[in-house]
């Protein structure tokens, strides 16, 4: 299920180091809901960790877009983690 939450990642942000973060990032958003997580709607899980990767994906990619126009930015690039850490 990784491998496939990883290529939707990197289809999107196009690193591998930024589509490990996010995938990082979406398992922890699946932590809360592990109570709802059910072996018999294995499909239900897999469909909602491939949209949180695809939406921290875009929202990654849309913060950096940004950054990179306001090159004026003191803390550009670097702030990428961080904005990451702040979706959960």
């Amino acid at each position: 299920m990784q491998h496939i939450k990883r290529q939707e990642a990197l289809l999107i942000l196009r690193d591998p180091n930024d589509a490990e973060d996010v995938i990082q990032q979406s398992f922890m958003k699946l932590i809360p809901c592990t109570e709802n997580i059910t072996e018999d709607k294995p499909g239900m899980t897999c469909n909602f960790l491939k949209t949180v990767v695809r939406n921290l994906s875009r929202d990654f990619l849309r913060r950096r877009m940004y950054l990179n126009s306001n090159e004026d930015s003191i803390d550009t690039l670097e702030d990428d983690h961080n904005f990451l850490k702040c979706r959960l």
